[in-house]
């Protein structure tokens, strides 16, 4: 039942239902952090179309030519069981084509990653809110995250993150985050494992 779906990329106006879509999951897309993302590759933000409507949304942001994130794999309720899951997930791992491929997955879908190729990376506990913390004189090293400090910020960021991103950190550092909307003072906690997927080797490696 895929002959009438309609798979592209979305706005990022478009997008945003995907985001309400992850918060009535249960999930914790960011407040803000759609609009960094996106600036890193909007080609990567697919949705699923059916009768004019969105049905289904996958973000495959790729970070140069060998590494890529996969995030907001939703397909709406009532839509699920009809294919369109399979086949936006197709979509968007070929636009990620043979990259390592990593993503967030909830512990209770990790058996579902693994029959895609995905093998477990490392486990995540986030937790939120707003610290109680005496007053303290500000270390000097502490300085302004200015736009001339981007390279440093970006060379610093290449030590820890698999592929390019400086779209996405300047975004990121000097847009998104310039007017956050306020945090509410509460303390979910959030569990998932982080999983990656490696292209097979090339025969006769």
């Amino acid at each position: 039942m895929t002959a009438d779906l309609i798979i592209r990329p979305a706005t990022l106006t478009e997008y945003q239902t995907a985001v309400d879509w992850a918060a009535a999951e249960g999930w914790n897309p960011g407040l803000d952090d759609l609009a960094a993302f996106y600036t890193a590759d909007p080609d990567g933000f697919l949705m699923g179309w059916r009768n004019g409507e969105p049905v289904a949304s996958i973000a495959v942001v790729r970070y140069g030519p060998d590494y890529g994130f996969l995030g907001f794999y939703i397909v709406r309720p009532d839509q699920r069981g009809t294919g369109t899951g399979i086949a936006i997930w197709n979509a968007g791992m070929a636009h990620l084509g043979d990259r390592t491929v990593g993503l967030d997955g909830v512990p209770d879908q990790q058996a579902n990653y693994q029959k895609s190729g995905f093998v477990l990376a490392d486990e995540t506990v986030r937790h939120s809110g707003i610290p109680i913390l005496p007053k303290a004189q500000l270390s000097p090293n502490v300085v302004d995250l200015t736009a001339d400090k981007l390279d440093a910020l970006t060379e610093y960021d290449a030590r820890f993150y698999p592929g390019p991103r400086t779209d996405f950190i300047r975004a990121w550092a000097f847009t998104a985050r310039r007017n956050p909307p306020p945090h509410k003072a509460r303390a979910p906690r959030w569990h998932h494992h982080r999983l990656r997927h490696h292209p097979p080797m090339p025969r006769g490696l």
